[in-house]
């Protein structure tokens, strides 16, 4: 019965430790281990920052804040590593702590909770070893001279691919403009801000390690 419940603590050790690293799983459990990229990467850039509790007008009622961000057509020095081609990657993080759901504190430029998460990377040729990602003071705000919101993402890669190196977000906007916005925070709510592709095309661009 011992033997039995030592392998099986075993095996649970061994599943936590491939769960941690984003990029190990079944590629690295088949015999071949996800690859590390390094270098200078750049990237469009797409994504939407999400609230559990759609922001309203002075509203008080906690909100989970969650990063996606989509990254695709990467290329430079980075995108290639052992044979393999790195193609795209999704980034997902979510904050640990809520903020107030107020639209007007929100769009004005409030700092978000720093949100932690991870980089899934597509590669050809290879499985791509994924990234930590820590985003810290991310915020977006509404110009109402131009009726454009901007949004600011300060992105660090820990560990993984691309380790030590900071994402520097650029032509990053609000996929509509802030008269819409804030309009939805007066009716059902502002669920989500979707930037990187306003009237349709991506525009916002994402660079690694230059």
């Amino acid at each position: 019965m011992r033997k039995r419940f030592v392998a099986g603590a075993g095996a649970a050790a061994v599943a936590l430790a491939m769960a941690v690293v984003p990029g190990v799983g079944p590629a690295a459990a088949s015999g071949k281990p996800p690859i590390p990229f390094s270098g200078a990467l750049t990237c469009a850039a797409s994504g939407a920052v999400l609230f559990s509790s759609p922001l309203v007008n002075g509203g008080g009622t906690p909100t989970t804040v969650t990063l996606k961000v989509k990254f695709s057509g990467c290329a430079g020095t980075g995108a290639s590593a052992g044979g393999a081609t790195l193609l795209q990657g999704s980034l997902v993080a979510s904050a640990a702590a809520p903020t107030d759901n107020n639209c007007g504190a929100v769009l004005g430029g409030a700092t978000l909770p720093a949100l932690t998460g991870s980089v899934r990377w597509k590669a050809s040729g290879g499985p791509a070893l994924g990234s930590t990602a820590n985003v810290t003071r991310a915020l977006v705000f509404y110009n109402p001279t131009t009726n454009v919101v901007s949004v600011y993402l300060p992105t660090v890669l820990p560990s993984g691919s691309f380790a030590g190196e900071t994402v520097r977000f650029t032509g990053i906007s609000a996929n509509f403009t802030g008269f819409q916005l804030s309009g939805q925070c007066s009716g059902g709510g502002l669920k989500a801000i979707k930037f990187g592709a306003p009237g349709g095309s991506a525009t916002g661009a994402a660079t690694v390690g230059a």
